[in-house]
């Protein structure tokens, strides 16, 4: 189990709240069990990348953006990366292909610039980042 803890910023009330994330990696699922304030909630999906954009999707029916590099607008893991459990991702460039020495791990902060958005703007740019590719 690996444990990370992480900041969520609430745009609304400009607040900013502390999580802790419990990472568990089970023979068939990806699991996080998160718990921030009073309240708490597991997670299970087929990569930590899937299940990290359930805690989001969750967080964002209050305001509530997780501050890590898997929250930033350019991030996103490839279909291998998911298949190896999601905790990588690519940093995607529009127009450039992904390269091997621009990968991240979703659960750190140290991308440069971290923009982290809603699930759908991150979606939205990874659109638009595989049709600038010809895709």
């Amino acid at each position: 189990m690996r444990v990370i803890i992480l900041p969520i910023y609430y745009k609304k009330n400009k607040e900013i709240k502390e999580c802790r994330l419990n990472l568990i990696d089970s023979d068939e699922l990806c699991v996080i069990e998160i718990a921030w304030g009073s309240q708490s909630a597991r997670y299970e999906a087929d990569s930590f990348f899937q299940a990290l954009i359930e805690i989001r999707l969750d967080l964002e029916k209050d305001g509530g953006i997780i501050q890590c590099n898997g929250s930033d607008r350019h991030i996103f893991p490839s279909p291998l990366q998911m298949a190896m459990g999601g905790e990588k991702a690519y940093l995607l460039e529009i127009g450039k292909q992904a390269t091997l020495q621009n990968i991240y791990d979703i659960f750190d902060t140290n991308k440069p610039n971290l923009d982290c958005v809603t699930v759908l703007e991150q979606k939205e740019f990874y659109n638009q980042w595989f049709h600038s590719l010809g895709g």
